[in-house]
């Protein structure tokens, strides 16, 4: 069976702040990575002001410094307003149309088409009115409830495909 909406879905600043606080710590990764490298960054700063040796000292210093500026670009917050001074940028993604076929969750715009296997997704979550299709960890494509005008067809939508990914990680 197949259950498809043609009805325009453009993401709006909401959809995309939304997912962007989603998937801003999502994964081990950047988790690990922060508590990887702070210690390093005070250790260099550390070894920066204890040292004598003036070539050492600067060497801490430039380290440390360099290690605690790169942290604060990882931050959430940081990463999230860099995210979205990008997509402003770059314009708005375009138009998107959604199919949940047997085998795949399939999406069609002006850039062409795409298919993702039930299998190779890593989750399928509905949150504040959306449904996140997460194709990665951090990439999810958003179907907003506004898109489909009713709530039945929304909630049907969202059900229909997480039966679907369930089924096919079962």
């Amino acid at each position: 069976m197949k259950m498809r909406t043609d009805i325009s879905t453009a993401y709006d600043r909401a959809d995309l702040k939304q997912l962007l606080r989603k998937t801003v710590w999502r994964g081990r990764s950047a988790l690990r990575t922060l508590l990887t490298l702070l210690p390093l960054a005070i250790l260099a700063v550390l070894v920066g002001g204890w040292s004598s040796d003036p070539v050492l000292e600067l060497v801490g210093y430039i380290l440390g410094g360099g290690l605690l500026g790169w942290l604060v670009l990882i931050t959430p917050s940081t990463g999230s307003r860099i995210a979205l001074w990008k997509l402003r940028r770059g314009g708005q993604p375009p138009e998107q149309t959604f199919e949940l076929a047997d085998d795949a969750f399939v999406t069609r715009s002006s850039n062409g088409e795409s298919r993702h296997n039930w299998s190779s997704i890593v989750s399928v979550e509905t949150e504040l009115e959306r449904l996140f299709v997460f194709v990665t960890d951090r990439c999810a494509f958003i179907v907003p409830k506004r898109a489909f005008g009713d709530e039945t067809r929304f909630d049907s939508f969202s059900a229909e495909a997480s039966a679907r990914w369930k089924a096919a990680r079962a």
